[in-house]
């Protein structure tokens, strides 16, 4: 069958029309053999949706030019990143460039396996599953987040994989959602308000008025430092604290947390003096585009690179005395912990400062959780002392 660049693999059968894959294609193993395309149609519908079966089949082909076995896991991940209908395409620099990474690592591990079974033998099973996740977990079990978040990679191509209709992903996706793995266990570190003073008085010493600012926004208002530094996508700075987002007669900021969709936040930052104070030392003629500009030794400031805001932050605990134990994400949990001992502040109250979507989520962050215990050991004995 000669390939139409307008409508590639359509035949026509008296009044119906179809869409029909080449004759290699169909005995090298395309589980597409025949699609009838509905009669009411236009001319340009029928067209469209023949370029859309073909861009699969070809799709489909470059996996085997590139020597993947077709449905092995190494041929999923081949679809999964270059089919222009994935989700893959949707996720944003960051996630994607942490996908990438997980998807080479599941390929180099376990590509040439095939996810439908074979005649007369079974396909991939739980038992070889569990193998997967115990070499990822290590030999003992010190990398429990690596392998929390591979399985997880898994469990996103499978889901992928009964999108696309591949043979045997229903069967693979059902066996991974019944199966469970070890949870790893959440951090329990959290700085103190002390302990968040001694760091942001350091880093206006050191000279990192940026650092000083992220680090008391982080915990004064139970804000994820992404949101307030921004983040490097496509070679361009996004999604950080901008000046224009600040009404500097008022003092008060407007900006979205973008995580899961956009959650609107609004701030009157009068509330937060430290925080204020900090702003208020940036030099006017400084005051334009992100408010989070790294302190580079040479050139002029620029938006910070995460990892190396990261190395930097924790120089300044260091020298301000402070565990290495704390690190610059827990500023926001320490924040949520300073409000969950505040009374007065409920659940709902916490859920909105953290800006969750999920009732459930804030626990994540609320590590008073021990010191709550004791006090209800507390509160009980001297109810029965009374």
């Amino acid at each position: 069958m000669e390939k139409d660049t307008r409508t590639p693999g359509l035949k026509r059968r008296g009044t119906l029309t179809y869409w029909i894959p080449p004759d290699r294609d169909i005995k090298a193993g395309y589980p597409i053999r025949i699609v009838r395309l509905p009669r009411e149609l236009t001319d340009d519908e029928v067209s469209a949706k023949c370029r859309e079966l073909w861009a699969d089949l070809e799709i489909w082909r470059a996996g085997q030019e590139n020597g993947r076995t077709p449905y092995s896991i190494a041929w999923l991940i081949f679809r999964y990143k270059h089919d222009p209908h994935s989700p893959y395409h949707k996720l944003r620099g960051k996630t994607k460039k942490s996908y990438d990474y997980l998807c080479n690592k599941i390929e180099f591990e376990l590509g040439p396996r095939i996810i439908a079974p074979r005649k007369g033998a079974h396909g991939i099973t739980g038992e070889q599953v569990l193998g997967w996740y115990a070499g990822w977990e290590g030999p003992n079990g010190e990398t429990p987040s690596a392998a929390k978040h591979t399985i997880t990679m898994v469990r996103t191509l499978a889901r992928y994989a009964v999108i696309i209709a591949c043979p045997g992903a229903r069967e693979f996706k059902d066996l991974l959602s019944t199966m469970e793995f070890p949870v790893a266990q959440p951090r329990t570190v959290a700085p103190t308000r002390e302990e968040v003073k001694a760091i942001v008085d350091q880093a206006v010493k050191d000279g990192y008025l940026s650092i000083a600012i992220a680090t008391q926004a982080q915990f004064d208002l139970v804000e994820r430092r992404t949101h307030i530094i921004g983040y490097w996508e496509a070679g361009q700075w996004t999604s950080g604290w901008r000046w224009q987002d600040i009404d500097q007669r008022a003092w008060t900021i407007r900006y979205h947390q973008n995580k899961v969709g956009l959650m609107l936040r609004e701030f009157d930052l009068n509330d937060t003096p430290r925080l204020l104070e900090l702003l208020e030392l940036v030099p006017k003629d400084q005051r334009v585009g992100p408010v989070i500009k790294c302190e580079r030794r040479r050139g002029a400031l620029g938006p910070w690179n995460e990892r190396h805001y990261a190395e930097v932050f924790r120089g300044i605990c260091r020298r301000a005395g402070v565990s290495d134990e704390i690190k610059s994400m827990d500023m926001r949990a320490g924040g949520g912990t300073e409000a969950d001992l505040t009374p007065g502040v409920t659940d709902r109250m916490l859920q909105d400062a953290f800006g969750h979507k999920s009732a459930q989520t804030k626990e994540i962050y609320r590590r008073a959780k021990q010191r709550n215990a004791q006090n209800v050991v507390k509160l009980r004995q001297g109810r029965v002392n009374e």
